[in-house]
């Protein structure tokens, strides 16, 4: 399913805006769980591949800065 371009823009804004910039420093082993449920709850409300894939690539980032800093 192909998103369109308003929704292209909610998915981009939702995903940077709203779960990356609350995740990137704050991650913990005791909020993982919550942090996955954030990836959860957008994805099911954003059903897209463009969605999925961006959130992943940013549970990486966030999962390796976490690393970074232990």
């Amino acid at each position: 399913m192909i998103p369109d371009h308003e929704t292209v823009k909610q998915i981009m804004n939702e995903v940077y805006n709203k779960f990356y910039l609350k995740w990137r420093n704050t991650l913990t082993q005791e909020n993982a769980s919550e942090m996955m449920q954030d990836v959860r709850d957008i994805e099911k409300f954003y059903p897209y591949d463009l969605c999925s894939s961006n959130l992943l690539s940013l549970v990486e980032c966030i999962e390796e800065e976490y690393r970074r800093r232990l």
